[in-house]
Parts: structure tokens; C-alpha cells; sequence
């Protein structure tokens, strides 16, 4: 009989690899030709996307269960 996966910790995960996917599209944006004003407008979108898309994942409870699993990223 096989061991089932923990539910928690795969949503940290998928939780953790949207972080990456973010830190990512940021540095993309950085790296465009686009004048400043254009950079900071769609890093605010970019940034909106980020926080209102990650808030389901973690709640209050699990910040600290979370963050010792991946302390690099922001709660």
C-alpha cells in the first residue's frame, strides 16, 4: 500500500511554485525595452495578480508551518 501525499503540504508547494512563477514574470518585466512608467503600471498589475492569487493558499494558522518549509518567500 502506497503512502498518500499530505494535502497541506502539496498546496504549500503549488503555493510555492506560484511564488517562483511571480519572481519570475517580475524579472521579465524588468528586462523589457518598455519605458518606466509602462514597467510600473504592469508591476502593480503584476503585483495586485500576486497577492489577491496567493492569499487562499495560506492562512494565518499555517504561516509559520509554511515558512519553515520555504523561508525565502514572502506570507
Amino acid at each position: 500500500m502506497s503512502e498518500k501525499e499530505d494535502p497541506k503540504l502539496v498546496k504549500f508547494h503549488l503555493r510555492h511554485r506560484l511564488e517562483e512563477l511571480y519572481h519570475g514574470l517580475f524579472d521579465e518585466l524588468a528586462n523589457t525595452k518598455l519605458k518606466e512608467r509602462d514597467i510600473s503600471n504592469l508591476a502593480q498589475l503584476l503585483l495586485l495578480s500576486k497577492q489577491e492569487g496567493l492569499k487562499p493558499f495560506i492562512n494565518h494558522d499555517e504561516e509559520s508551518e509554511y515558512l519553515d518549509l520555504y523561508p525565502d518567500d514572502q506570507v
